[in-house]
């Protein structure tokens, strides 16, 4: 197998001066935690998980995360084999750039830019949300956006000085999530060894509107073992180490979700809903107090709110990657591609998401509205079309690169798997868009029009890469 062993950047303009992000920072057990750590996975079966158990499928939660579990499988067959033919810090990008073309490429690289940097915002402003209700109880009653201030503070400085420092810091939280997750299901299995029953494996009763549902919250849970990809020009041996990092990381989430889970239905005596009263927020805790003892409460609280500025110190490494993607791609302005002098971050970028993060947080904090409420949502809708956009756009790429010869695989895994995953996916959109009311909780209008802004960002990319590509195309002629 024929692999460029120099850095193959699929999207790279001819006129763009971008610096050089800073290699071999990571291996495969820095890159996979930088991956666990977008999951944030104490939080995710905190919240997401949580949300198919009270408003899906309900116990049959488990079996669904094994579905969806085995539809990222295939997906990640071809995914894997892309990643040995193309390394770039634009991942989604370079990949359905290297099959489809560049205007495809950067079409996906800015709406992978876009939602990376909305999830961002989101973990900035929901970590100060819990911190204050953390705090609270101790007499700290300070609002929420002064805790989103420090932590914006963190991840900006952490997101300078380089991945290699915040996969350390996300070690130790990572390390945090996984002993309260293990205490917890140690405690139920031994308290309650009798609820642990065949249930979750029973989809008798389950609507298309529940199925729906928690198709996108197990989608959103498990999206990001995927994201190791970004880091490609970072890690040691990217060929070797992206494909091992992905296949590990899904393995691992998807066990932990779906074993999660059911010790939740477990805890719960099979009634998660009845146990919660219908609100998803307050079923972890709650079971935390019950088989761990009353002041495990607001010990889990503070730790979920750690483990969420784990993943907004993750999703600001992840989207700065994709911003210097695509303004080394010409797409977006040449500053965002420059890279500090000393850590060789993409520094300017970082600023950049800043900017971002303040100025869709300020009014929410000017009018007194809730991260939890009125942002997550919102932004968890828009971010599950967006993810199975580029999950699908890939698929499709590695089926052409497969029929263009330009890489070199297994017809199950260039042929067959993206085949079946492009099936998967386009099953999963209609649901999410016949339900999206649901998926978002509102019936804003405004909330309702962002899945437009996906179409909209893929057609900038388009377009601006056309007029890069004759730009590049003119000064050829000139030095003919």
């Amino acid at each position: 197998m024929a692999v460029n062993n120099e850095f193959e950047h699929e999207l790279v303009s001819p006129t763009a001066e971008a610096g050089e992000l800073k290699k071999g920072t990571m291996g495969v057990l820095g890159a996979s935690v930088m991956a666990v750590a977008l999951i944030t996975p104490l939080t995710t079966l905190s919240s997401n998980m949580v949300e198919s158990l009270v408003l899906g499928v309900g116990p049959a939660t488990v079996v669904v995360t094994v579905v969806v579990t085995v539809l990222l499988f295939f997906f990640s067959a071809g995914y894997s084999v892309l990643g040995r033919f193309v390394v770039d810090s634009g991942a989604y990008a370079a990949y359905a750039a290297h099959g489809l073309g560049r205007m495809a490429g950067s079409g996906i690289g800015l709406i992978a830019a876009v939602g990376y940097n909305l999830a961002t915002v989101a973990f900035v402003g929901i970590g100060g949300y819990f911190l204050m209700n953390s705090f609270v109880p101790l007499g700290l009653d300070l609002p929420w956006w002064v805790y989103s201030i420090v932590i914006l503070v963190l991840v900006t400085w952490l997101g300078v000085i380089g991945v290699g420092v915040a996969s350390k810091v996300n070690s130790v939280i990572c390390a945090l999530q996984f002993v309260m997750i293990f205490v917890f299901f140690l405690a139920v299995l031994f308290q309650s060894p009798g609820n642990f029953t065949g249930e979750v494996f029973s989809m008798t009763g389950v609507t298309p509107a529940a199925f729906g549902l928690s198709i996108v919250f197990i989608l959103l849970s498990l999206s990001g073992f995927e994201s190791s990809s970004a880091y490609g020009e970072e890690v040691r041996e990217p060929v070797k180490t992206i494909p091992r990092v992905t296949y590990l990381v899904l393995i691992t989430l998807s066990i932990l979700f779906a074993l999660g889970s059911w010790v939740l239905v477990a805890a719960s005596n099979g009634d998660p809903v009845g146990l919660s009263g219908g609100d998803p927020g307050t079923l972890v805790p709650t079971l935390y107090s019950t088989y761990l003892g009353g002041w495990t409460g607001p010990v889990t609280n503070f730790i979920i709110a750690v483990t969420i500025v784990s993943a907004a110190i993750a999703f600001n490494n992840l989207s700065t990657r994709y911003m210097y993607a695509s303004a080394r791609a010409g797409i977006l302005p040449a500053a965002l591609a420059r890279t500090h002098s000393r850590f060789f971050t993409p520094h300017i970028a970082v600023f950049c998401q800043v900017g971002v993060t303040v100025l869709l947080l300020v009014p929410f904090a000017v009018s007194g509205g809730s991260p939890m409420v009125d942002l997550l949502p919102a932004i968890g809708g828009y971010n599950a079309l967006n993810m199975m956009t580029k999950m699908t756009t890939v698929s499709v790429s590695t089926i052409a690169s497969k029929v263009k010869g330009t890489i070199h695989g297994s017809t199950y895994e260039t042929l067959i798997a993206p085949t079946i995953a492009i099936v998967g996916f386009l099953a999963a959109t209609c649901l999410v868009i016949a339900h999206y009311g649901d998926i978002t909780g509102s019936g804003t209008f405004w909330v309702n029009l962002m899945p437009v802004m996906i179409l909209f960002f893929a057609g900038w990319g388009a377009i601006r890469q056309r007029q890069v590509d004759r730009i590049a195309a003119s000064l050829q002629n000139v030095r003919a």
